[in-house]
């Protein structure tokens, strides 16, 4: 699973951090996959499946993907 986050966009936490990561998570009251920085709390849009999910986070405004 390393690398497959982009770090956070708002404290630059990466998935491979030992204290607080970025990490993908289910959403169970919701039923849904989203991301979520366990640093600074920023989060992802909630999405029906996990790659969904990992892509909206991995998607930047100035790569335009």
């Amino acid at each position: 699973m390393a690398s497959e986050l982009k770090p956070c966009p708002f404290c630059g936490a990466k998935e491979t951090d030992k204290d607080q990561p970025v990490n993908v998570g289910w959403v169970i009251e919701d039923d849904a996959w989203m991301v979520v920085c366990d640093r600074c709390g920023a989060a992802g849009a909630e999405h029906d499946g996990r790659a969904e999910a990992i892509e909206a986070w991995n998607r930047r405004a100035e790569d335009g993907k």
